[in-house]
């Protein structure tokens, strides 16, 4: 669950909770959040409406700037972040960056770059259980909801059926499509290979050009897509 997708260049970006962002000054970046997001039907959340007050309480969490939080977590991301001074709801749907830095190119790296999203944690669940360690207690907004996990095995999501997104293509259809998606576990690359091969599983990720290579080879029916400069994603059109 994360305020925007930055896997793009910036021309091309979109948000995910975040609707629309701008820079009021030099180092004041101001994030708008789509309004209508719900937290999943799960208790202590209980499908309430997603705030700024919500983004407020994990930047305080994560780096120990106010709400009672005056401890950076020791798991916190520090990339970037040294220079980020407080992080404020200024109105419901409105939240305030303020930074040190006047850099603008550093705060949208921080921000928006590459695998910079932070993970929003639900504030009753940690007020409840002081972490979400406990799968049972993940809570988010997303199309999916973590519904089983076991570990070194597999975990199963189900659908959300309170989730905010469309399709953009056919706005009128609501999201998710899937009902349930299960994410099997396999550590040994051979025995997933050979799984992919066989058809007991739709999709494989992380597979090396020389694998990909042998398995176009052996199995040409098996889509392929590049993932990266450096990696194909196989898989399977059902």
């Amino acid at each position: 669950m994360g305020l925007y997708n930055g896997l793009a260049p910036s021309k091309y970006m979109k948000g995910q909770l975040a609707e629309s962002w701008e820079f009021t000054d030099p180092s004041t970046h101001v994030v708008h959040l789509r309004k209508g997001i719900h937290w999943q039907n799960i208790p202590p959340a209980n499908g309430r409406e997603f705030t700024a007050e919500d983004v407020v309480f994990h930047y305080n969490r994560m780096f120990g700037l106010g709400g009672g939080f005056i401890k950076p977590s020791p798991f916190r991301e520090e990339i970037g972040f040294q220079g980020l001074i407080s992080v404020t709801a200024t109105d419901k749907y409105t939240v305030v960056f303020n930074w040190k830095t006047t850099n603008h190119e550093s705060i949208m790296e921080t921000l928006h770059g590459v695998q910079q999203g932070q993970c929003l944690e639900n504030p009753e669940a940690v007020k409840k259980w002081g972490d979400v360690n406990d799968w049972h207690h993940a809570i988010g907004t997303g199309p999916f909801i973590l519904k089983d996990f076991t570990p070194n095995s597999s975990a199963t999501l189900i659908k959300n059926p309170n989730y905010w997104g469309h399709d953009e293509r056919y706005p009128q259809n609501k999201l998710p499509y899937l009902d349930i998606i299960k994410y099997l576990i396999i550590p040994d690359d051979a025995t997933a290979l050979e799984a992919m091969r066989a058809g007991k599983i739709d999709v494989i990720d992380a597979v090396s050009p020389v694998q990909a290579q042998a398995m176009r080879r052996t199995n040409p029916e098996i889509l392929q897509i590049l993932f990266s400069e450096h990696r194909l994603l196989p898989y399977n059109e059902k």
